[in-house]
């Protein structure tokens, strides 16, 4: 009776369907009566595994390991089950039943082997070379690999060869019997193909995220001991989180909240982003009253919002959020010139409405009896309404010099034009200090930053008030303009910006569209930069 071959196969969870149209192709191949696999399923339920896996790798005469390249998730690729046989060689290298070594043999798709195996000889099913032009099909597939190289007929052919000619005993098969092993093995390799086309095409070639998302997964995030659980949560991004707010981490790996927290650019984004995630979770694992917060990239030239789409509690307590952080788009479709004065009168009135009146939410008057956790609550909410703000002057095109030349046209002269972007940036900055100051301040501390607070948010008051109020006036001068122009017609004609030589008169320092024009009047003012992050 002719010997048995003993083939291990070894595998990640992940990868189990390969492994079993491996176990099945080589049974049809070879037949129970040639060969034995040695396969996990095949455990029993309640049997020692660790013990009943040592015993089969030790008897084992092949260690066939098998990857598709997939991420495992599962951690159960075994680099035991390979330094196990690789230690049980050592004690007895060469077959009992056969006239070979003992063989590792590595069969992967789509790339290398583990590293695990990279000094092992093995297969390689569907090389980088192969891809798009052999997955059109099954067929096609199957026809590209059998005209190629043709990796596992080499493999079944050389296990066949082994079965054939290397046997110990002089019990060898007949001619009748090799040729049939010869057409099963050609039928087996042919349907294990087809099988690992469907696999195939069932993987990703490639993942694109053309929307931003955030997966926070914290412990009991709805309990009183839950906001000390931030040390232990973790963080998942999916998109490019780099070019719009500097955030470094790699995408679609999980990472530590201190670690998330540390990978921004500066305080000022750190505040902001802690803040936005940590509102977004409390208020889905408490029932959610205002799922949106606001953020914008570094140079407040794009604005996000930021939202909860998933919410899932697991067994062990933890809560899993998925936020996305999707991109503000203004799209006009309408005469430029208008559109640019409608946004400029709407961002104008909403400045005024923010701080200027005495009913503004964000007045000294309103916030100098605020109770502390009220106070940081409408300071978050200020700084965002104010970053928005901005962000909309600039989609609008308040920056460019040519808007400010039609809007202002001879009202304004360059020494004023100087003297109010310097007196925002200062009152723009001491504003920030004294926010942030604030947001990180308790208990004693507290009242006495709360009272340096309003006296700077009463200088930055005073001292853009004026700017605002001539800013106003001159996009409703400049819209009256093109209303009454001439009622007779059916479009009314666009104001043109003054002459090329009036334009260099007023903004002869910086007034290219690169500065920030008569901030915060226009209300176009650039990200301010606190004097400790300077160099």
């Amino acid at each position: 009776m002719p010997e048995t071959l003993h083939i291990f196969i070894s595998y990640a969870e992940e990868d189990s369907e390969l492994a079993s149209s491996f176990r099945d192709a080589l049974g049809e191949a070879f037949g129970p009566g040639l060969l034995r696999v040695s396969f996990a399923p095949e455990f029993a339920l309640g049997t020692p595994w660790r013990k009943a896996i040592e015993d089969e790798l030790n008897d084992a005469d092949i260690l066939l390991a098998l990857s598709t390249g997939q991420q495992k998730d599962s951690h159960s690729y075994t680099g035991f089950e390979v330094g196990f046989f690789r230690k049980s060689v050592l004690a007895r290298p060469r077959m009992e039943q056969f006239e070979s070594d003992r063989l590792i043999v590595s069969v992967s798709l789509l790339g290398p082997a583990p590293l695990t195996l990279a000094d092992v000889q093995g297969v390689v099913i569907l090389p980088s070379a192969a891809r798009g032009v052999t997955l059109a099909s099954s067929d096609g597939f199957v026809a590209a690999m059998e005209e190629g190289t043709d990796p596992l007929k080499s493999l079944f052919e050389q296990l066949r060869d082994l079965l054939v000619q290397k046997p110990k005993s002089g019990d060898r098969l007949q001619q009748s019997d090799i040729r049939i092993l010869e057409r099963r093995t050609g039928e087996a390799t042919r349907r294990l193909y087809e099988k690992i086309f469907a696999i195939l095409t069932n993987r990703t070639s490639y993942t694109t995220y053309p929307e931003r998302k955030i997966v926070v997964r914290v412990p009991r995030a709805d309990t009183e001991a839950g906001a000390d659980r931030w040390s232990e949560a973790k963080i998942e991004l999916a998109g490019d989180f780099v070019n719009a707010f500097g955030i470094t981490l790699q995408p679609g790996t999980p990472h530590p909240w201190p670690q998330f927290v540390a990978s921004m650019p500066n305080d000022e984004t750190r505040l902001i982003w802690t803040e936005n995630v940590k509102a977004l979770v409390s208020e889905a694992v408490g029932g959610i009253a205002e799922n949106r917060q606001t953020v914008t990239s570094r140079e407040q030239d794009c604005a996000f919002r930021m939202f909860v789409s998933r919410r899932a509690r697991y067994l062990d307590d933890t809560d899993e959020v998925h936020i996305y952080v999707i991109e503000m788009k203004q799209h006009d479709f309408v005469d430029p010139t208008t559109t640019m004065l409608l946004n400029a009168l709407s961002i104008g009135l909403h400045y005024r409405h923010m701080f200027l009146e005495p009913t503004s939410p964000y007045s000294p008057q309103n916030l100098v009896f605020a109770r502390p956790e009220d106070l940081k609550d409408s300071l978050q909410t200020m700084r965002k309404q104010l970053d928005l703000l901005l962000w909309r002057s600039k989609a609008a095109g308040l920056r460019d010099s040519a808007n400010i030349a039609l809007i202002f046209g001879d009202k304004l002269d360059f020494d004023t034009f100087v003297q109010r972007n310097r007196t925002w940036q200062e009152v723009s900055e001491k504003l920030t200090v004294a926010v942030n100051d604030v947001m990180a301040a308790d208990g004693r501390r507290f009242a006495q930053r709360h009272r340096g607070f309003i006296d700077v948010l009463e200088e930055f008051c005073e001292s853009t008030r004026e700017m605002n109020r001539d800013f106003t006036v001159q996009v409703f001068a400049a819209l009256q303009k093109i209303v009454g122009s001439d009622l007779g017609r059916v479009a009314s004609p666009a104001i043109h910006p003054p002459q090329a030589g009036d334009e260099m008169r007023v903004f002869a320092a910086g007034g290219n569209g690169s500065g920030p024009p008569l901030a915060p009047g226009a209300v176009v003012m650039p990200r301010q930069v606190p004097s400790s992050e300077r160099r």
